[in-house]
């Protein structure tokens, strides 16, 4: 088994809590089917992308609602009497990861309502101009009207608060690109500014804060640096040198993401683990596990399994609050009856829909209750450098 699909197999399995030879309980055809799984295979020969040039769970043939591959080996390890080791903390039954994605720090400001305008223009001809023009304004006016006033973004320390008070902490992915920008991506820039905590301060000096509080900082890298190194590193220094300190985890801005190229522009890039293989319409389980994998000798892959647009939007399962907190329930008991890593992402920009934030003290309080190990990516990984195969 030292083979490169033999590799990926045991350090699946270690991840399960198992240590026996996969030979001993598995067939030839279900360790090809994980070495497939795992390496993205399916997607990998496909051309289907979607609206934004994403892998989505309409192209794949398997039932992305339910760790499949997760619920296969260890039904296969039951039967054959093996027995799972503890790998997370305390015997914790799960961990989980709380993330935010850093898109919009406002519904004002002129300046980055100017951007979005830029971007909206970018992408129209003719007629199709006039709309974005009408929105422009519409907005800009708006903006003076109420510019002095709260912004009703501007309520970060309860995402932070929230999580604390139940002793949790969570990772801000950060968008911090400024040139060679697409039409899907962010308006803020770094010397934007906010209220935190009751202060005026720019988003540079509120990522410095949320480092200096505990909280994980990594990258949302730009639309197009899911194949260009090249910018990718430059955003990845940028946000460096802001916190002082290596940045070694990402999620691709949008979830643009490639299995053939992104990988190794994260490898370039000294990335040690990467949360964007999830789906952006609806909540499940891309590769078919709740486990964190290696995309290659250095990439840990710690899919994003729940993210709030994906319960909410109109395009996506567009739930009500009821809804949406049972689906949340359901997922949860799938990685606690696996004894996976629970992957949620919210962004901090819906702060002011109910039902979001209703939905957020909610799964916050469910993850409580159950003992679950909250987690860093950063400890992620370095369990798995700890129990996975060299």
């Amino acid at each position: 088994m030292q083979t490169a699909s033999g590799k990926i197999i045991i350090n699946y399995l270690r991840f399960l809590g198992i240590s026996d030879d996969p030979a001993s309980f598995l067939s030839v055809d279900e360790m090809k089917f994980i070495t497939n799984s795992l390496t993205h295979n399916e997607e990998r020969i496909s051309d289907k992308r979607d609206e934004w040039g994403n892998w989505e769970h309409q192209f794949t043939k398997h039932n992305f609602s339910i760790p499949y591959l997760d619920q296969m080996v260890l039904r296969k390890a039951k039967e054959c009497g093996i027995l799972r080791k503890a790998v997370w903390p305390c015997n914790a039954p799960f961990a989980f990861c709380l993330t935010h994605d850093l898109d919009v720090i406002s519904d004002y400001d002129p300046k980055q309502l100017s951007r979005r305008y830029e971007r909206m223009l970018a992408g129209a001809n003719g007629l199709k101009k006039i709309q974005p023009f009408i929105f422009y304004c519409y907005s800009i006016l708006k903006s003076f009207i109420v510019n002095k006033k709260e912004d009703p973004l501007w309520y970060f320390e309860r995402w932070c608060d929230a999580e604390k008070s139940l002793g949790f902490s969570s990772t801000f992915y950060v968008f911090v690109a400024e040139d060679k920008l697409h039409i899907y991506d962010c308006d803020l820039r770094i010397d934007d500014y906010l209220i935190f905590r009751g202060e005026r301060i720019t988003l540079e000096q509120f990522i410095q804060k949320l480092n200096a509080d505990g909280f994980e900082i990594g990258l949302h890298g730009s639309y197009l640096t899911f194949d260009n190194a090249e910018q990718f590193i430059k955003q990845k220094k940028m946000l460096e040198l802001i916190i002082g300190k290596a940045i070694t985890t990402t999620r691709q801005h949008f979830l643009h993401y490639d299995i053939n190229s992104t990988p190794q522009v994260h490898n370039e890039a000294g990335i040690l683990t990467d949360s964007t293989l999830g789906f952006n319409t609806t909540v499940g389980f891309r590769a078919g596990t709740c486990f964190p994998y290696f995309l290659n000798d250095n990439i840990l892959e710690v899919p994003q399994i729940i993210m709030d647009g994906a319960l909410f939007n109109s395009n996506s399962l567009a739930y009500n609050e009821a809804e949406a907190k049972q689906k949340i329930k359901d997922t949860i008991d799938l990685v606690e009856e696996t004894g996976g890593c629970l992957v949620v992402n919210y962004h901090p920009n819906y702060i002011n829909r109910e039902i979001w934030w209703n939905s957020y003290t909610y799964l916050l309080d469910e993850l409580k209750k159950r003992n679950a190990w909250c987690t860093s990516m950063n400890n992620i990984y370095k369990i798995a450098r700890k129990i996975c195969v060299e």
